[in-house]
């Protein structure tokens, strides 16, 4: 019982940095905020089109959000060396690195 509940921790730390990964950081991928909600008009769709096709980006929904925020919340418990390490482990950072 108490090897699932690690199991199950380890799976949502990996998908909360996963998550957090993939939230915009650039202030063109954030919400408009208080400017205009109305995309910008694309006047030439050549970029577009000739752009290679890579794997579709992964963007979270509310729920997965939640989860990561609810994950955070338990970090935060945690002294500041252990949350380092916990969150590092899940990040993949391989041992030797650490």
């Amino acid at each position: 019982m108490q090897s699932q509940k690690a199991a199950v921790l380890k799976v949502r730390l990996r998908q909360a940095a996963v998550t957090l990964a993939a939230l915009p950081r650039d202030p063109h991928e954030r919400p408009c905020q208080m400017r205009s909600a109305w995309p910008d008009i694309i006047h030439d769709t050549a970029p577009f089109v000739l752009q290679p096709r890579g794997q579709p980006r992964f963007v979270p929904n509310p729920l997965e959000i939640d989860r990561m925020n609810e994950i955070f919340d338990w970090l935060s418990a945690l002294d500041p060396g252990s949350r380092t390490l916990v969150w590092a482990r899940a990040c993949k950072v391989p041992w030797s690195a650490l």
